[in-house]
């Protein structure tokens, strides 16, 4: 067994986004979401999740895409 400054530091868990790239700065709980293709997306807001509710494909392919470098 390695003493514990031996031992690899955890990795840091991935901060969690919005579907748009916002990262959220409260627990994913205060968040509106809903599941797309079988996982859980979040929105900052309530209008963006009525927007994908109405057509979700369109949604997430417009404001998920990768943002600029």
């Amino acid at each position: 067994m390695l003493p514990d400054d031996a031992k690899p530091a955890p990795e840091p868990e991935p901060a969690l986004e919005t579907v748009c790239h916002r990262t959220m700065t409260t627990a994913p709980e205060n968040y509106y979401h809903a599941e797309y293709q079988g996982r859980i997306i979040y929105f900052c807001t309530e209008f963006c999740l009525d927007a994908f509710r109405a057509d979700p494909e369109r949604f997430y392919i417009a404001h998920s895409r990768k943002r600029p470098k």
